[in-house]
């Protein structure tokens, strides 16, 4: 909202008011900002309040440019979150409402590159509003977003300039392609460079951490207030300052509050003052009818897409069952001699019965790219032992794997965890020798600090998404049910996936049930037993 200060200057006993000599020194914009976009429905929390929604986004941001004659639109990021409605639609829903109710620019969240770089930049070219970055920059130091590294927009008469900063690119599938330059010698570079062209106001928006940002601010005066990430999932917002009074914002998760930032500068001193406010987005707020009804669009489409069968669980399906089936899915598509699957990258269990898409949607939610590596046995041992170090429990890193075995011992120093390494054939893993692995890029590229394959070499430019390639690997299978090795003896634990789960009713069709019974202790089990005995 513009507010105009009048300045009264007195000359004898004349009275004079000056109101454009009060509109040039004092100008007033606003700023409101919102992030974490997971669902365009409300989210609803474990509490059973319900936070966000697209069609009471709406509401507040039409309220807000009502009543202040116009505000600029920022949005913090991570439009394309791991969830089962952004595991289909991939962020583009929320960059089309973008543009549509006028965003003015925008952040990346990390989780924007849960598709990969080059996805990132469809979406950059897709929104018809500035996607900045100030401290994301290509393997070859140039800006990564085309957009630039900073903005500079009017709000009435004020001129509101923008950096962005984003971290924990580690964790996605584009931390080899995108560099997360240092944060505060970044910063400092775009206030410079906003400075340069005139800006009233500087405003961070940032998609680093709370101590981070606070570090940020400390350390750069110029900038007048931080829009920052959510603290976490499913928490509050929360206001807090700098030593010297300036504010750092925190919105609610799942995009549960708007951040309305009220900034005046007086021209004349050069001091800028922030007023802040949290609005909700919440049952309170009345749902826009038209993105009501888009909303409901949305999700009868996903519904009628996720409602189709693809397989059939035989058995419950736990997530380290399906951390082994994943694994000898990426194994099957890339025909290589090993899968590997960190344990943190099934999110969800499959039940006995049908499987659906939106069952394997679930399951890997996050849209990570898969690849295929040429590994020494010395590469893949150091990432057995960087996955157990990750978590030794089975989450994070631990890796699942497919065509490969081991025993490890959790109690063990770092290096000598993991012991007889042996490959499907039986053979016994070589450090020396090469084998073929496919892996989540997320692993490839270093992800839950496993830097065992960074010099390994690439042998395919194909990058599907882990949750497409585990679609085709259960359609080719169809009836389900986890095959494993894990026995604990000597106190040590075995683990891996020998061969592809047994399709038990396609060979009953064929063989009838005394051959397939036949087949079973002939082949399988026999060997399953044999190695038992031999360990």
């Amino acid at each position: 909202m513009r507010k105009v200060v009048a300045t009264f200057v007195a000359v004898a006993l004349t009275t004079t008011i000056t109101p454009a000599l009060a509109q040039d020194n004092v100008v007033n914009g606003d700023v409101v900002y919102f992030q974490d976009m997971k669902e365009f429905e409300p989210r609803v929390w474990k509490d059973g309040s319900e936070h966000g929604g697209m069609a009471r986004l709406v509401t507040v941001l039409q309220s807000v440019q009502e009543k202040e004659d116009g505000a600029l639109i920022a949005v913090g990021g991570d439009v394309a979150s791991g969830t089962l409605f952004n595991s289909v639609y991939r962020g583009k829903p929320f960059v089309d409402a973008f543009n549509t109710i006028g965003v003015d620019v925008a952040n990346f969240g990390n989780h924007d590159f849960d598709f990969g770089a080059e996805y990132a930049l469809e979406l950059v070219e897709n929104a018809s509003f500035p996607w900045i970055s100030t401290n994301l920059t290509t393997p070859d130091d140039k800006p990564f977003s085309p957009d630039g590294a900073t903005a500079l927009l009017d709000q009435g008469d004020l001129k509101i300039g923008f950096i962005a900063l984003t971290h924990e690119l580690q964790r996605t599938p584009a931390s080899r392609e995108v560099v997360s330059q240092d944060f505060i010698p970044s910063a400092r570079t775009g206030v410079a460079e906003l400075q340069a062209q005139g800006a009233d106001s500087i405003i961070l928006l940032s998609q680093i951490d709370r101590d981070l940002t606070h570090d940020v601010m400390e350390a750069l005066p110029d900038i007048d207030a931080a829009l920052r990430e959510e603290n976490g999932a499913q928490t509050p917002a929360e206001h807090s300052q700098t030593t010297d009074g300036r504010w750092i914002l925190a919105p609610e998760a799942d995009y549960g509050t708007v951040e309305h930032l009220d900034i005046t500068k007086n021209r004349a001193t050069g001091k800028v003052t922030v007023v802040p406010t949290s609005i909700k987005v919440d049952p309170t707020v009345a749902e826009d009818s038209a993105w009501a009804q888009k909303s409901k669009s949305y999700y009868e489409e996903l519904d009628l897409s996720l409602a189709k069968q693809v397989g059939f669980a035989r058995q419950d399906l736990s997530k380290a069952d399906l951390g082994y089936l994943v694994a000898d899915g990426y194994r099957q598509y890339f025909d290589t001699e090993i899968g590997l699957q960190n344990g943190g990258g099934q999110r969800a269990e499959i039940e006995k019965g049908p499987i659906t898409l939106r069952s394997l949607k679930s399951v890997l939610p996050f849209g990570n790219s898969v690849t295929a590596v040429k590994a020494t046995g010395a590469q893949i041992r150091q990432v057995l032992e960087q996955g157990i170090e990750s978590n030794p429990t089975g989450g994070g890193g631990f890796p699942r794997t497919a065509g490969l075995r081991f025993e490890f011992d959790p109690d063990a120093p770092f290096g000598q965890r993991v012991s007889n390494i042996e490959l499907e054939s039986g053979k016994p893993l070589e450090d020396a020798a090469e084998y073929t692995v496919a892996v989540s890029r997320f692993i490839a590229d270093g992800g839950d600090g496993m830097t065992g394959f960074l010099e390994a070499e690439r042998i395919t430019s194909e990058i599907p998404i882990d949750a497409d390639v585990f679609e085709e690997y259960v359609r080719s299978q169809q009836d389900l049910r986890p095959y494993e090795f894990a026995t604990t003896t000597g106190g040590k634990q075995k683990q891996g996936s020998s061969n592809s789960p047994t399709v038990l009713i396609s060979l009953a069709a064929m063989l009838g049930v005394t051959s397939i019974i036949a087949w079973l202790f002939s082949g399988p089990i026999h060997a399953f037993f044999g190695r038992l005995i031999n360990s």
